[in-house]
């Protein structure tokens, strides 16, 4: 039982690494760091969200978030708008643009990755 364990969490930790490696490549590939990708798919995923919320779920500095979400800003990935409720905060959200490039692609590279990595696992 021990030993079915320990294989299990070596898979766990071998298809980890892996992923990780895939996401790096596919990010590099678009001119992104995996931070900046980390970013991006917390704005997807919650539509628009502050950067206080982005730290907190990214659990990342305040300043590292504030300096990506900038970058990200400058090349049309991000928006920033003022936040109406406070005007010392700003509401990030995906540019129409990027958007746009995401609904165009396709979800490939990772499901690719994902079958690569299954296929090195024994049964």
């Amino acid at each position: 039982m021990v030993e079915r364990a320990e294989f299990i969490r070596e898979s766990i930790d071998f298809l980890h690494r892996y992923m990780m490696k895939s996401i790096q490549k596919h990010a590099e590939r678009h001119g992104l760091t995996v931070p900046q990708l980390r970013v991006i798919a917390q704005v997807l995923l919650n539509k628009s969200i502050s950067i206080k919320q982005l730290t907190q779920n990214l659990r990342m500095t305040q300043s590292t978030v504030s300096d990506i979400v900038e970058r990200l800003s400058v090349k049309g990935i991000l928006s920033k708008t003022p936040n109406p409720k406070d005007k010392r905060s700003v509401i990030i959200t995906i540019s129409d643009e990027t958007l746009n490039v995401i609904k165009e692609g396709s979800t490939e590279p990772l499901n690719q990755a994902i079958r690569d990595v299954l296929s090195l696992l024994s049964p």
